[in-house]
């Protein structure tokens, strides 16, 4: 027994010294650094993939390994580049885990290859139970863990810049102290806690931070709270867009849960979030969604509003719904809120799988673009799309009205059966008002697009579309092809006939690609006289016959002229071609351009298997305005020995040029190695230029050399050289400049202004990859400009300017002494790194204290005196250059004759502002006994300027003809988008007195129109002008012109918004005043022009005059519009028109009255009654030159007559009497300059005269 109890004895010693000595083991290996390097050690060899560099420390902590890295042989791996561990593990033996910190550094984490296992079936959601409680078998009591870095492997940027976690347990609460995250695109943090028994409450606050690239951050504050099973979300977003968003979810637990969500969008930048959705042109844009449904089913509610710019605004409203077997749209509607757009859309899908039964229904109705503003482009009346069947056998039904205001409507109609892979069966028609077109046919997109399709026009007017193109074309065209590695297709004009502009048309062809080969056979088209054939194939070699005859262009395009034809074939290959063509044309114009004949030929094979044959020739061309007489081209030769000659002629002024040499040509290398023998250049101005001795060229692929090339002049001593070089990077260029006369300039000098002298100057340019060197010297060694006339000179002597530099600096210098200004202009200015980001630091500086001598280059302003003074710094970039300093004009004098005007004490100053794009200006001149006064600022690089005008009795015109003088507060803005014009201008005295007109001055047609030379008919908007300009009449305002004297009153706003009309609001009228007509004074008793809103263009007026002839009152009274006036005459007692008329013009009755003044008065009457208007009409209609109603000596021998230039000295009239049945016919033929012969006959007598005239 006692043996027992010692075995037993030692039995648990031998335990208790094992467990001891385990646990001495355990502690030596958690609590050492040696053992803990066993640890890892071990575990590196068990674990696959698992790397730590680096272990000082312990398990108990402290712990710091660097290097860890665990990349399994499958699967995403990760990398630490340090990780630190402080804990408490004595804790745990009071239920408790103590962190103080856990820090990592440097987390990458490395995607693997994802695990291909089989996804598990879902069935549906059954809900979870909780327990009352959870009890954790540890507290928790975590101070820090942090994440510094995180990035993912093959990505530039890290996804997480640091992250932080501090938490702890409160009794049964789990409570988030911090949760922060600061990564790329922004920060988060979330706090709070959470209950771990009952009904598991939670409260949790989020403040999120989103920075996205080049965009405004948007702030997002949330919570989340309440029992597990009913969680409320509210999260509020404010920044470039303001939302709310509250959620709630139910039931979490249960096998239903139940959520409903509201989102309410208040504003939103757009263009913030997405500078991309500029062009969509969207503002205004509200929205409030409601969605509520269960894990299995949702119904979602949506009204929202937004503004487009060419639709105005919009309400949306959409009704929807979906289960696992079914979505439905219940509605979804559009509308335009302040017009009659409307869009709508109702359908469904049911089950939710390729053979689900199919059905959407789609109706719009009045939809134009744009539907505000400008006259719609394109408009919809109505149409409709319903869509049937299944996705893999779908019908779909297309019924749309369509058009292009002002045309009538299209009915688009059509139906296609198809699935997601293709269309089988399509049958579209456009049906215009004349014509139809259809399309018939099939088309698919899967695996590959292909298609096969017949499409025919039945009497189609293309002027529908484009109304210069009208006729009635039919065709029949079959297309089909399908484009996969080696593309195929055809396409075959089967009929084609009708007319085009009148002219009939006709045609067939085929074109085809198969093989990389493309094909055509066949191809004809004839339209009026002009012919296009072409036979032949295109691919890896060529062989192509063409043929165009153009006899008559002036038939097909209105804008064109003359006949042209060519014709040949194209042989070789692509790269290679090989031509051999003629060419020729007439009288050959377009718009602007035209070329009096054109011709030649074209032989040219660039393998050489025949010698170059390239002759052609132009004549009698005006290129816009640009008149030259002939240009001829003639290129003849081998490849060893190719000849090229070009002459051009233009007045006295001519080019001449031969260049000769070997040109070898492959598919991929080219070259010419030759010499330019021969250079000629004639310019009036500058004389005659020609090339002294041949030079060397040389041209290939990134390389060319030409040797030293000097134009010397006929007279004179003037040369031009120049020479360069190009071989792969490195460039080398220079160039000399001897007395090349400055009368090249010439033409740009005002009338009466002669410029003598001439110019010098070197250029250099050296490159070699980066680095550069370069020079350039101009000078003026003798130069000036005079005017014989005004005894005037400008001395330009010594002028110069040099540039020196490299890849680092360039230096610009000029200096110009001005000896008759008494002053000197000097720049000094440096560019940094001029080929990448030019920066500026330089000086210029202006001193002319004497402006006389400016009047040479003026002919339009007299300068007395004055002075300029400018010092400027620049600074800056070259792209936003900084100006500082002033630029002054003061102590001016000057005339200007043309307004009869004389400035005095002018001053304008430009100076630098507060920041350095801005500049301030102000001015002051006086004229008359007023002045005025400028001020404002100037932002140079934004071509913008805002300013001021303010002036009182300022004289700003001064001539025989008319006298104003003006005050003035206006404001003045300008950019390059915008002028806008604000302010008043009144006119306190002004004296109007034009010259009396030649009563044998032609007067203008209401219907002529003239067009600039040059111009295109068509001319630019130009800035949009905003105008708001009050224009007051003061009181010593008088006009003394056009039997008109009288004293003017009123006051006028004119305004006018962005490219509008100006419309004007007030009235201008007479205060007081008399006409005189023939010789009659009329008394004005009224005469006001009223604006009301309208054109200024087209004012209203309401006009009277009076006259009293012993005791007969009689007067007119004129109504309407400028545009179309009423006139009616009024008397007392009252009489017939030509009797009043009789009174008011000629002051007498009209028994008196001389015929000629009989004739005067009835043709007054008939225009009173329209009967000019009729005579006018009649003279178009027919073309007859002359319309109109003649009077004898009394109202009987009235009559109504037509003549008519048969010839330019034959002339024909034909006279009706209106009074009695007298009808006659006169002939009237000029013999020579002075001497015509004229012939009456009527039924009552005939004669005859013969009459010469004369001028005194």
């Amino acid at each position: 027994m006692r043996r027992s109890l010692r075995w037993i004895r030692r039995i648990l010693f031998a335990v208790l010294a094992l467990v001891i000595l385990l646990l001495a083991v355990l502690l030596f290996l958690v609590s050492s650094e040696t053992g803990t390097r066993w640890v890892f050690d071990l575990a590196q060899r068990w674990v696959p993939g698992l790397q730590v560099q680096s272990i000082n420390g312990a398990l108990t902590g402290p712990l710091d390994l660097q290097g860890v890295s665990f990349r399994p042989p499958q699967g995403s791996g990760v990398e630490l580049d340090g990780l630190q561990l402080d804990w408490s593990p004595g804790k745990l033996f009071s239920a408790q885990l103590s962190v103080q910190r856990l820090a990592l550094e440097g987390l990458l984490i490395v995607p693997g290859e994802p695990a291909t296992a089989e996804p598990e079936p879902q069935g549906p959601y059954a809900g979870f139970s909780l327990p009352d409680s959870i009890a954790l078998p540890l507290g928790i009591d975590i101070e820090e863990v942090s994440l510094n870095g995180l990035r993912i492997d093959g990505q530039p940027e890290a996804l997480v810049n640091s992250l932080k976690i501090k938490t702890h347990m409160a009794q049964s609460d789990l409570v988030l102290d911090q949760f922060s995250v600061d990564a790329t695109m922004g920060t988060a943090s979330l706090a709070g806690k959470m209950s771990l028994k009952g009904d598991y409450p939670l409260d949790f606050t989020s403040d999120v931070l989103l920075r996205l690239p080049e965009r405004p951050e948007i702030a997002l504050k949330g919570r989340l709270q309440g029992p597990v099973d009913a969680i409320a979300l509210t999260q509020d977003v404010s920044g470039p867009l303001s939302a709310r968003l509250a959620a709630e979810l139910e039931g979490v637990t249960g096998s239903e849960p139940q959520w409903q969500a509201q989102l309410g969008l208040e504003t939103i930048d757009l263009v913030a979030l997405a500078p991309e959705a500029a062009a969509a042109e969207l503002s205004d844009i509200s929205a409030r969604l409601e969605a509520s449904g269960s894990f299995t089913a949702a119904e979602l509610s949506l009204e929202g509003s937004f503004s487009q710019a060419q639709t105005g605004p919009m309400q949306l409203s959409l009704q929807a719904g979906a289960d696992t077997e079914r979505a439905e749209i219940k509605r979804l509607n559009l509308v335009q809120t302040d017009g009659p757009a409307s869009v709508d859309l109702t359908g469904h899908i049911a089950p939710l799988t390729p053979e689900g039964e199919l059905a959407l229904d789609l109706h719009w109705s009045d939809l134009a673009y744009p539907m505000i503003g400008a006259a719609p482009q394109f408009a919809s009346p109505k149409g409709s799309l319903l869509l049937s069947g299944t996705l893999n056998d779908y019908l779909a039904e297309l019924d749309i009205g369509v058009q292009a205001p002002p045309l009538e409507a299209i009915s688009l109609t059509g139906e296609a059966r198809g699935n997601l892979q293709a269309i089988d069966s399509l049958d579209l028609v456009a049906q215009a008002p004349e014509g139809r077109a259809q399309i018939k046919g099939s088309a698919g997109w899967q695996p590959m697009p292909l298609w096969n399709l017949n499409i025919e026009a039945d009497q189609l007017d293309p002027g529908y579309f484009v109304a210069e193109w009208p006729g009635k074309i039919s065709a029949l065209i079959h297309t089909e092809g399908q484009i996969d590695a080696e593309p195929e297709l055809t396409a075959r004009i089967e009929e084609l006939g009708g007319t085009l502009r009148q002219q009939p048309l006709s045609g067939q062809g085929e074109v085809s690609l198969s093989g990389g080969v493309w094909q055509v056979q066949g191809l004809d088209l004839d339209w009026s006289d002009a012919e296009v054939s072409a036979d032949g194939e295109v691919g890896e070699a060529i062989a192509l016959n063409f043929n165009l005859s153009l006899p008559a262009l002036d038939k097909l395009l209105p804008e064109a002229g003359g006949q042209l034809s060519a014709s040949g074939t194209v042989g070789g290959t692509p790269a290679m071609p090989a031509v051999e063509a003629n060419l020729s044309g007439s009288a050959l114009r377009w718009q602007s351009y035209q070329v009096g004949a054109v011709g030649g030929r074209v032989n040219f094979d660039p393998q050489w298997r025949s010698a170059a044959d390239i002759a052609l020739q132009a004549s009698a061309l005006n290129l816009a305005g640009q008149v030259i007489d002939s240009v001829n081209l003639a290129v003849s030769g081998s490849e060893q020995a190719l000849n090229t000659e070009l002459d051009v002629k233009a007045g006295e002024d001519s080019l001449s040029a031969v260049l000769e040499g070997s040109l070898s040509l492959a598919e991929t290398e080219w070259g010419f190695d030759g010499r330019l023998r021969k250079l000629a250049v004639t310019q009036t101005a500058a004389g005659t230029w020609s090339l002294n001795q041949p030079a060397a060229l040389s041209l290939a692929p990134n390389r060319y050399r030409l040797d030293q090339l000097c134009l010397a002049a006929q007279t004179g001593q003037g040369r031009l050289c120049a020479q360069g070089s190009l071989e792969d990077s490195a460039i080398l260029g220079q160039f000399s400049l001897a007395q090349l006369p400055l009368a090249l300039v010439q033409p740009y000098l005002p009338p009466g202004a002669e410029i003598k002298g001439y110019v010098d100057g070197e250029g250099r340019f050296e490159s070699q990859g980066q680095r550069m060197d370069y020079a350039l010297k101009i000078e003026l060694p003798e130069a000036g400009v005079s005017s014989a006339e005004r005894d005037l000179a400008l001395t330009l002597d010594t002028t110069e300017l040099t540039v020196e530099g490299d890849q680092k600096l360039a230096q610009v210098r000029f200096n110009a002494p001005l000896p008759e200004l008494k002053g000197s202009l000097n720049a000094s200015i440096d560019v940094d790194n001029p080929t990448t980001d030019p920066g500026l630091d330089g000086q210029v500086r202006l001193d002319l204290p004497q402006l006389a001598a400016l009047n040479v280059l003026s002919a339009d302003l007299v300068i007395h005196e004055g002075r300029a003074r400018a010092d400027l710094d620049l600074a800056g970039k070259v792209s936003a250059p900084k100006v500082r300093g002033q630029l002054l004009l003061d102590e001016g004098d000057m005339e200007i004759p043309a307004f009869g005007l004389h400035l005095t004490d002018m001053r304008v100053n430009l100076r630098d502002a507060d920041t350095p794009d801005k500049l301030l200006l102000d001015g002051t001149v006086t004229s008359g006994e007023g002045s005025l006064e400028l001020a404002g600022e100037l932002w140079p690089l934004e071509n913008r300027i805002e300013a001021t005008l303010k002036g009182e009795n300022f004289q700003a015109v001064d001539t025989r003809e008319m006298a104003v003088r003006i005050s003035t507060d206006m404001s003045l803005a300008v950019d390059p988008e915008r002028i806008a014009v604000g302010g008043k201008l009144v006119v306190p005295e002004a004296l109007i007195r034009p010259p009396k007109a030649s009563p044998n001055a032609a007067s203008r047609s209401a219907d002529l129109v003239v067009i600039e030379e040059g111009a295109d008919g068509e001319q630019a908007l130009g800035p949009a002008m905003d105008l708001d300009l009050s224009v007051e009449l003061g009181d010593n305002v008088r006009v003394d012109a056009f039997g008109f004297t009288g004293l003017l009153r009123g006051a006028l706003r004119v305004q006018q918004q962005g490219q509008g009309v100006p419309r004007g609001t007030g009235r201008l009228g007479v205060q007081s005043g008399e006409y005189t007509l023939y010789g009659q004074q009329l008394t004005i008793t009224r005469g006001d022009v009223l604006f009301t809103g309208g054109p200024v263009t087209n004012p209203g007026l309401d006009l009277r005059v009076d006259r009293e002839v012993e005791d007969v009152t009689v007067g007119a009274v004129v109504s309407g519009t400028l545009r179309t006036p009423d006139l009616a005459l009024t008397s007392s007692p009252s009489m017939p028109d030509n009797h009043i008329l009789s009174y008011l013009v000629l002051g007498r009755a009209p028994g008196s009255a001389s015929s000629g003044e009989q004739q005067m008065l009835m043709r007054m009457a008939l225009a009173l009654a329209g009967g000019q208007k009729v005579a006018g009409r009649i003279q178009e209609t027919f073309h007859v030159d002359e319309v109109g109603i003649g009077s004898g000596d009394s109202g009987e021998d009235t009559s109504f007559y037509i003549g008519k230039y048969l010839t330019p000295d034959l002339y024909i009239k034909y006279g009706v009497g209106l009074g009695d049945t007298v009808n006659t016919f006169l002939v009237r033929y000029r013999l020579a300059t002075r001497w015509l012969l004229e012939s009456t006959t009527s039924s009552e007598a005939s004669g005859g005269d013969l009459i010469y005239s004369f001028e005194r």
